[in-house]
Order: structure tokens, then C-alpha cells, then sequence
């Protein structure tokens, strides 16, 4: 499977038929996932793989009894072992780094699950003291992420609808936007996710309008950059006219061998004898 199938086909799953996942299969998607970037490659992530019947059940309780997850025979609890981190990078190491170096394992087991044909939804609601007791957790380690996993009959790919790049990107500035030009080009249909928005979407009121349609002025363009005017430019030299001007230019003939114009006889004769001297 191509990355951007797997990302495209990721979605939260919350049902889960009645079959065990081999721990042979976990262990390689882990093993692929432990290549993601961290800072100072320090790799603070510590991964609790569970499948104890009961502690799942606890688990659930723990994360405010959403008790769907009790059908995923597998969690994954994605721990934060923040020492090293808050050594070298202090305070903002231990509360963004090492926060955001948990998040990249975790979307990325994501995406090897799914690679596998293994379903997943990510848990991030629970009680941390309560996860701690249940599955023993050092003080100085701090649960962040709980995946569930497990085999579906639910149709791959997420149901959830996304915005349009061009109503959350800008260009070099916040709030810059290039008027009529797309940020980047359609993906092919197959890889297209949804244009529009939902309808009704919390401070929907306060986002600004983005105009999408193609300006009837001007072509469209696949490049997001508009050239300023600029004074003594060149024109562009169309790739078929180089090579006539990558030849030798002729000498430009000086006062003494000025060309007298041609009378009435003779004139290529005379045009063709005089370049041939030159």
C-alpha cells in the first residue's frame, strides 16, 4: 500500500469483530513505527502493549466508559518518558517535545496499521491517574495517547469530513491568501478528499471567505507565485530558438567595409559574397 492510500483510507474505527491479533504483527508495525523523528532523537515514547482482557475493560472505564473499546482485543498505551527530554531542552521539552515526539509514533502506527489491514481509533480522553494504577506507570512517566486495534468488517476510510486546504493554508503569512490561485493542484479523483466543509461547525462565522473560483481575467495558473512587474527583463527564450542562438553571432563589419546597397542586378550574388569574406 502507497503512504498516501494509507493515509487517505485511516479512519476511527470503534467496532471490532471477535478475533485475536497475532503480537508477532504488532511487533513489526512497531518496529517501522520506532523510525520517527524526535527531538535531539531522543525518543521519549515507551509503549504498553495491551491484551489482558480486564485491564482493557479497566482501560475503558478509565476512559470515560466509552466501553466500545472493550471489542479491540489490542491497546497500544503510548507513554512519555520525559527525563532525557527535560535534561537537554528543560521545561518546553518536557511540555511540547516530548508531547509532540508521542504524537509522531502514534500517527504513524496509525498508518502501518492500517498498512496491515488492521483497524484503529485514537484514544485521547481517559484519566491519567487511572491508567497509571491499572497498568503500573512510573510518576516520572506520563500516559498520552491510547490506540485500539483490531480486525473490522467496517469499510476502510474516514467517514469524517475534511476542509479544503485552501480554508486553512496561507501563503509566507497568516491570513495570506493568493486571490483565484489553488495552493497546491486537485489530486486525482481516486485520492480527492472532500472539498466542502460541514455546514454547521463551531466559529464557522468568524472563518474568512475564500474565493476559489478561476478570475475569467487572468488563465489559470498551477503555480502559486505572482512575478511583480519588473523594468529591463529579458523575455523568456522558448526552448526550439536556443540553439539558433547559441551560434557564433556574426562580426559586425566596421566603417571601412560598410555594404554599399545593392543596385538592380545581382543583389544575392553580392549579399551571398559578402558574408562568405566575413
Amino acid at each position: 500500500m502507497e503512504t498516501r492510500d494509507a493515509i487517505r483510507l485511516r479512519g476511527s474505527i470503534r467496532d471490532y469483530l471477535d478475533r485475536k491479533v497475532d503480537l508477532d504483527l504488532i511487533a513489526e508495525i512497531l518496529e517501522i513505527a520506532k523510525n520517527s523523528p524526535s527531538a535531539g532523537n531522543l525518543q521519549n515514547w515507551q509503549v504498553v502493549v495491551v491484551t489482558d482482557e480486564d485491564k482493557r475493560r479497566e482501560i475503558s472505564v478509565a476512559c470515560f466508559s466509552q466501553l466500545w473499546m472493550n471489542k479491540a482485543p489490542v491497546f497500544l498505551v503510548i507513554c512519555d518518558k520525559t527525563e532525557d527530554i527535560e535534561r537537554m531542552y528543560g521545561e518546553r521539552g518536557k511540555e511540547l517535545y516530548a508531547k509532540q515526539n508521542c504524537a509522531i509514533v502514534a500517527q504513524n502506527i496509525l498508518l502501518m496499521a492500517t498498512d496491515y489491514g488492521l483497524a484503529s481509533c485514537w484514544i485521547g480522553a481517559f484519566d491519567e491517574n487511572s491508567i497509571r494504577r491499572i497498568l503500573k506507570i512510573p510518576d516520572n512517566v506520563a500516559p498520552e495517547i491510547i490506540i485500539t486495534l483490531g480486525y473490522s468488517d467496517q469499510p476502510f476510510g474516514s467517514t469524517e469530513l475534511k476542509y479544503d486546504i485552501n480554508k486553512t493554508t496561507y501563503l509566507n503569512s497568516w491570513g495570506n491568501k493568493e486571490a483565484n490561485i489553488k495552493i497546491m493542484p486537485k489530486l486525482p479523483e481516486e485520492y480527492a478528499s472532500v472539498e466542502s466543509p460541514p455546514k454547521q461547525v463551531a466559529g464557522e462565522d468568524n472563518m474568512p471567505e475564500i474565493k476559489t473560483e478561476v478570475s475569467q481575467e487572468e488563465p489559470k495558473q498551477n503555480n502559486i507565485y505572482k512575478p511583480l512587474p519588473q523594468e529591463n527583463v529579458q523575455p523568456e527564450i522558448k526552448e526550439e530558438t536556443k540553439p539558433l542562438l547559441e551560434k557564433e553571432e556574426t562580426k559586425p563589419l566596421s566603417k571601412t567595409e560598410e555594404i554599399p546597397l545593392p543596385e538592380k542586378e545581382g543583389v544575392l550574388e553580392k549579399i551571398k559574397g559578402l558574408f562568405k569574406k566575413s
